[in-house]
């Protein structure tokens, strides 16, 4: 499958509660409802945007980083022990490069950008935790992304 600019899908990913989290915005896996999931057609190549919300601490209100979709897998990570009562079945689990930016971006910083665009929703009253993964345009990702820079992994450097 080629990929081009035009075919790639950009989605806000948001991570809430740290100390409790077993998915942390930098372990490279997203578990969500597998329906979510399928309705947004998220696919390998896709790109969201990481944002913590006020419950992350370490990243408060903040997206520190960009990850790129590697694949799609029905049920939960393989990691720790999952909550019971959830059906693996429902579930699919976003599998992403972690790509942190040189700085993080501030939600006032990111809604002082989307000033005018419909994406501006998806951070405005931002109940995250019932909409986890929305839409992005591209126009709208490049916007956020202005003057950042992705801190790429160079083994080399050690």
């Amino acid at each position: 499958m080629t990929l081009s600019m035009q075919s790639l899908k950009y989605f806000r990913a948001v991570f809430a509660n740290e100390a409790t989290t077993m998915d942390p915005v930098d372990c490279g896996h997203y578990p969500l409802w597998a329906t979510t999931i399928s309705n947004l057609g998220v696919d390998a190549g896709d790109v969201m945007l990481l944002y913590c919300a006020a419950t992350y601490p370490t990243y408060y209100m903040s997206a520190p980083a960009i990850g790129v979709v590697l694949r799609v897998e029905s049920g939960f990570p393989s990691l720790p022990p999952r909550p019971p009562g959830v059906s693996p079945s429902a579930i699919a689990t976003i599998y992403y490069s972690y790509l942190p930016l040189d700085e993080q971006i501030p939600l006032e910083v990111i809604r002082a950008r989307l000033k005018g665009q419909s994406g501006l929703r998806s951070f405005n009253g931002v109940m995250l935790s019932h909409r986890p993964l929305l839409p992005l345009t591209c126009m709208e990702f490049r916007l956020i992304l202005v003057n950042r820079y992705i801190v790429w992994p160079c083994p080399e450097l050690g």
